[in-house]
């Protein structure tokens, strides 16, 4: 998954684009979820009080 990603986003950085992708962190362990994040340029996290900036 990871290999796919850094594929996707690497060519939609190149093309200009702007995405948005969504997982849940609580269905994956701590080291697959900041492996994940080291892709994105942003990452929000959701709580009660709306998305917040992590």
């Amino acid at each position: 998954m990871f290999q796919f990603l850094h594929v996707l986003t690497s060519r939609m950085r190149r093309a200009g684009a702007m995405s948005v992708f969504y997982m849940d962190p609580e269905a994956h362990d701590e080291q697959t979820v900041s492996t994940i994040r080291s892709l994105f340029d942003g990452v929000y996290e959701w709580s009660e009080d709306g998305w917040d900036r992590a």
